[in-house]
């Protein structure tokens, strides 16, 4: 038998929710912002996320995050000796 029960508003975590919105959020910049300049992952992580976080949200590898936001702070120390 298929249990049919469906989460009621109270059963879903507030984490959840916040991820879900970020989530959300995320993919409508991705999807409009694509000369802005600024990597999504970055921001995030200027916000206090955590690799793994921002893997999650945005569906990527947690290694792969790591090297962006390195390579994007280095960039950007970078242009700031300039």
């Amino acid at each position: 038998m298929i249990n049919k029960e469906r989460e009621t508003p109270q059963s879903v975590s507030v984490e959840d929710l916040l991820l879900a919105l970020v989530t959300l959020e995320v993919d409508r910049r991705e999807s409009t912002n694509k000369e802005s300049g600024v990597k999504t992952e970055l921001l995030l992580s200027n916000a206090g996320l955590g690799a793994s976080q921002i893997a999650k949200i945005m569906g990527k590898n947690p290694n792969a995050v790591r090297m962006m936001i390195a390579r994007s702070k280095t960039v950007k120390r970078a242009k700031g000796k300039d």
